[in-house]
């Protein structure tokens, strides 16, 4: 009996410290996409998804970040492409440990954010660059 109550006071103690040990995710993207339905490339989305290309709207692929102190910096790729490419890429930046974010679309990258290229280029894709970096029209 005695070790019966010692062993649930101990798997409570630990269900307690795992709880109080968990820390909720930090969301660096808050809201929708940034960039509109076609970003002015509507012949161009309609050309790609009828040679089978994807797209998936609020996507948000290869993230990175770094911390100093309490500041986080993060980027990703936003609505990617299946085959390689995003409309853009995004900067999301938090001064306060991951309480607040504001997010800033990279100016410049693709046709979404100003840039020559249709999509945005994959980092360190050497296969897929010629299909991702084209020139806007």
């Amino acid at each position: 009996m005695k070790r019966s109550i010692v062993g649930a006071l101990v798997l409570g103690a630990l269900i307690l410290v795992a709880a109080a040990g968990a820390a909720a995710p930090i969301v660096a993207s808050p809201g929708p996409s940034p960039f509109t339905a076609a970003c002015g490339n509507d012949d161009f989305a309609i050309e790609q998804q009828a040679q089978g290309s994807v797209l998936y709207p609020g996507a948000e692929i290869e993230p990175r970040s770094a911390r100093y102190g309490t500041t986080i910096v993060a980027e990703f790729q936003q609505d990617r492409w299946n085959d390689g490419g995003a409309r853009g890429l995004v900067t999301s930046v938090s001064h306060d440990n991951g309480a607040n974010w504001k997010r800033v679309v990279v100016p410049g990258i693709s046709s979404c954010s100003g840039g020559n290229y249709l999509r945005a280029p994959i980092r360190g894709s050497r296969s897929r660059r010629t299909a991702t970096c084209m020139p806007s029209r």
